[in-house]
Order: C-alpha cells, then sequence, then structure tokens
C-alpha cells in the first residue's frame, strides 16, 4: 500500500462533537493504538466496547440519507476499517469495511474532496481500496481518469513537486490490481485460442504503456527523493545479507510501492508471454521488496499497514524461498497488526498467504 501517514487525522478533532459514529470510532482507533504501544490491556479492552458502539451509531448514519455522505461518517468507516487491521474481529472484516468505504466514495462523487480534511482523507482511502481490490482479485474503480486526484481537487499549484508526484503515482497504482487479475487470468487460460491471444495482446499493450508511466515518473522522483543506500543488515539475515535504508518511512512507503507496482507490471508481461524476457528485473524487484522491509519495521506500530501491498505482492509471485522469508516476518508483524495472524491455524484459509 503506498500510504504517507494520515494527515487528515490531524484535523479530525475539529468535528467531535457533530457525529456519535466518528467519536465512537475516533475512541476506539485512538485508545487501541495506545493500548497497544503502552501495553495497557486496558485500554484495549474498553477500545474493542467502543468498536461495538461504533459500528451501531455507524449503521444509524448509513440508514440516513443525509447523514450517509457526510465526511464525518466516511471517516467513521475509514477509522473502524483501520481497527480491523490492527483488531480484527474477523479475518475479513476489513474488506467489508473498505468495501463500504468503496460505496460511499462512489455515492460522494468524485468532486467531494474540495477542503483539505476530505482530499486529505481521500488520499488515504485510495491506498485501502487498492489494497482491497488487490486482496479480492478485482480491479480497483480508482484507476478511472475521473477518480485521479488531481481530478478531484484542482490545487497543484499551491503544492510542493513530490506532492503533486506522490498524487501521480497514487493514480499508476489504482491500474496495479486490475494488472494482477488479467496477469492470474492469462496464466490459468494458456494459449488454448485465438481469443485468447486477442485478450493477451490487449493485456500486454494496457501493461506497456503503464510500465512507460512508471519508468518517466520514476526519473522525475528520483531527482527529488533519492533512491535507498545499502547498509548491512541489523539481523545477520542469510538472504538478505545487504538491506536498503531510506531517508525516512514516507520514502520508504513510496519506493516500496514502486518496487511493488513493477513487480506486478513484470509479472503480467510473463504471464502474457510477452516477446522479451524481464525475468531478471522481476527478481530485483522482489528483492527490493525484501531488502525494505527490515527498515520499515522498525518506523513504528503502523510499519505493518505500510507494508501490506508490497508483501501481499511478493507473496502472490515470488519464489518458495522468498514467500517462506516474508511468512516469517508476518509472523513478527503479528502483535501490532493482528490482521496478519488471522486464520493462522492449519487448514484454515489465510487471506495474505492464500
Amino acid at each position: 500500500m503506498m500510504n504517507v501517514p494520515p494527515y487528515w487525522l490531524k484535523n479530525v478533532d475539529e468535528f467531535v462533537g457533530s457525529n456519535p459514529a466518528l467519536d465512537r470510532a475516533i475512541q476506539s482507533f485512538s485508545t487501541h493504538i495506545c493500548g497497544k504501544s503502552s501495553c495497557n490491556d486496558t485500554l484495549v479492552a474498553y477500545s474493542y466496547s467502543r468498536y461495538g458502539e461504533a459500528l451501531a451509531a455507524l449503521q444509524k448514519a448509513l440508514n440516513n440519507p443525509t447523514q450517509a455522505t457526510l465526511s464525518t461518517t466516511l471517516a467513521a468507516t475509514t477509522l473502524l476499517c483501520l481497527y480491523e487491521l490492527f483488531a480484527p474481529t474477523e479475518s475479513s472484516s476489513w474488506l467489508r469495511h473498505a468495501d463500504g468505504i468503496g460505496r460511499l466514495i462512489k455515492l460522494r462523487g468524485p468532486r467531494r474532496c474540495e477542503t483539505e480534511f476530505d482530499f486529505n482523507m481521500y488520499m488515504e482511502v485510495r491506498g485501502l481500496l487498492i489494497n482491497e481490490a488487490l486482496f479480492t482479485g478485482k480491479a480497483c474503480f480508482l484507476e478511472a481518469e475521473k477518480w485521479h486526484p488531481n481530478a478531484t481537487k484542482d490545487s497543484s499549484q499551491s503544492k510542493h513537486p513530490a506532492i503533486l508526484l506522490i498524487e501521480e503515482f497514487s493514480h499508476i497504482h489504482a491500474a496495479t490490481p486490475g494488472i494482477m487479475r488479467d496477469a492470474e487470468a492469462l496464466r490459468r487460460e494458456g494459449e488454448t485460442s485465438a481469443v485468447n491471444a486477442t485478450q493477451r495482446r490487449s493485456v500486454i499493450d494496457r501493461v506497456l504503456k503503464l510500465r512507460q508511466q512508471v519508468c518517466v515518473w520514476s526519473k522525475r522522483f528520483e531527482m527529488l527523493m533519492p533512491p535507498p543506500e545499502d547498509v548491512p543488515s541489523n539481523t545477520a539475515d542469510d538472504l538478505f545479507p545487504t538491506v536498503y535504508r531510506f531517508a525516512n518511512h514516507v520514502v520508504a512507503s513510496i519506493y516500496n510501492c514502486y518496487y511493488a507496482t513493477n513487480v506486478v507490471i513484470l509479472e503480467a508481461l510473463r504471464a502474457g508471454h510477452y516477446e522479451k524476457d524481464y525475468s531478471a528485473d522481476l527478481e530485483s524487484f522482489i528483492d527490493c521488496v525484501c531488502k525494505s522491509v527490515e527498515y520499515v519495521s522498525g518506523t513504528g506500530l503502523l510499519a505493518p499497514y505500510y507494508l501490506a501491498f508490497p508483501l501481499k505482492v511478493v507473496l502472490m509471485v515470488g519464489s518458495h524461498e522468498k514467500k517462506l522469508w516474508i511468512k516469517r516476518w508476518l509472523e513478527r508483524f503479528v502483535e501490532s497488526y493482528q490482521v496478519m495472524a488471522c486464520c493462522m491455524s492449519k487448514g484454515s484459509k489465510h487471506i495474505w498467504l492464500d
């Protein structure tokens, strides 16, 4: 998931008292994070009780045509989705919340991002929706041009160039779940008919166009944000003795998403039997994701949240050795990012590993 810190949360206190669902959602999410950070089980238990109250209040708001499309209702839904990532009641609960967020976003329309709060929340929500599409094997509706961040709010002249590049890549990023879905379909169908050949050419052409966009974007981004440096691993890792060190966790998140996007693109070309062999490049980008994990894992409680999209991509297309390596990291993240622990027992379907 390409995510910068949820800046919209800085302004959420302005709306305290205006929406019961949002009030309870804020209490639920914040007390859970505080409880986990301080190992305070009382706070964690309190957060769960508030979560139940928030769900009831949210349902009431959604049943009201006026309240359903309010920014505060969308904010409450988003916070409850985030809560389900850190303290899931079921393995797929966050997916249901993310689906609900998508329906609210569509209902509100692309122009409901005029305020700073709404736009920053929209950028946060994009990451959740792209992840939900990838995890459920579908295209993401945000890849449509009308959902481009620059189309939802015309404020480009007041933004730093790096922010504009992040927003631009967010739109590129939205195309990856659909491309991964098409690559899986090509792999399953094989080369059995002329129809498949036509579909294959269509997918390849679309992927090559996206690849060109990514290449152009990366050159511009690297001029503003230099790539990471290689440093020795602090974990004495046999598979990756050298890892990446980034300028900060925001830069790490963006580069990691860039690496994963390239993995999706090159895997799609491989699945489509493209005439040029990109196997070496594919493995290189997979390694880039893996070499980023140690740094990102040390950036705080939200670290696994930033790694969700890249790790899922590698789990889908990486070698058996890389998948086992990532699984070991997932097990380390379980304590804080508990959605990774859901259905880990033998014989159960796991949304990360299957």
